[in-house]
């Protein structure tokens, strides 16, 4: 690019070479001054293939979402995350057919940037026969929070009771009979609620998604059917008209509640 450094172009308030190179180094710089950054690929353990179009979730202690992001064609990803300087979080990486599998737990400052190489595995045909000495899963305590809160939800026993038979979400949410739901009888449509005809947002692992869910019921731990003014509690303006909770199965989750 050409700057003219006449004096007529500077009267007429042309920036100069200098102020330009600051204003695109700040422009470049700007998105990640102050911000927790994370970045790096998901590989396979066994081979180091990249993962792609794996759900990589930034999650706190409690179970929050705090960022998330999805592999591109090369296992990378790239999110920010919203908590505070200093809060512990870990990496939650899901993908259907791979084992849902958790980071360490990190801490970080206001403006580090941190490279996170995520490895996972194959789910085992048999996942009910691998066991776990850690303390009670996430999957357990989102429960336990699901029905503190008084959501409508579909333990684990029930969802076991019923997945095998179930082909797809919509064949499983029928075969559970929940009142108050219209099930479509299409796939990539939306559940609905009977009282007010809208869609429900749905909510996969904590994080609000966007259009239709494609899932395998084999690979759900529990269901919740959360009412209006709770969803938009958790999940925002978009979850207004109520959510359908969707919690996928992880390492170390038991087969029972």
């Amino acid at each position: 690019m050409f700057w003219s450094t006449d004096r007529s172009s500077r009267d007429r308030g042309v920036p100069c070479t200098s102020a330009v190179v600051v204003l695109l180094a700040l422009s470049l710089l700007g998105s990640d001054v102050d911000a927790q950054v994370l970045r790096g690929t998901v590989r396979m353990r066994d081979d180091s293939i990249a993962v792609d179009g794996a759900r990589v979730v930034a999650e706190d202690r409690a179970g929050n979402a705090i960022g998330n992001a999805t592999t591109d064609e090369a296992g990378r990803y790239f999110l920010r995350l919203s908590a505070k300087a200093g809060a512990p979080f870990r990496l939650l990486v899901t993908r259907i057919g791979l084992r849902p599998t958790m980071s360490d737990e990190f801490t970080l400052a206001l403006s580090d940037t941190v490279n996170a190489d995520i490895f996972v595995r194959v789910l085992p045909e048999m996942l009910e026969e691998v066991s776990s000495t850690a303390d009670p899963s996430l999957n357990t305590r989102r429960f336990e929070y699901a029905r503190r809160r008084g959501w409508r939800v579909f333990d684990p026993a029930t969802i076991e009771s019923r997945r095998a038979s179930s082909p797809g979400l919509n064949e499983l949410l029928r075969s559970l009979g929940a009142p108050g739901l219209l099930v479509p009888q299409r796939p990539g449509d939306c559940v609905k609620t009977t009282r007010t005809g809208q869609c429900l947002a749905v909510v996969l692992d904590n994080v609000l998604v966007s259009g239709g869910v494609h899932i395998n019921p084999r690979d759900i731990y529990f269901l919740a059917i959360v009412g209006s003014s709770d969803a938009r509690l958790e999940w925002g303006d978009r979850a207004s008209y109520g959510a359908l909770a969707i919690y996928t199965r992880m390492y170390g989750d038991p087969r029972r509640p």
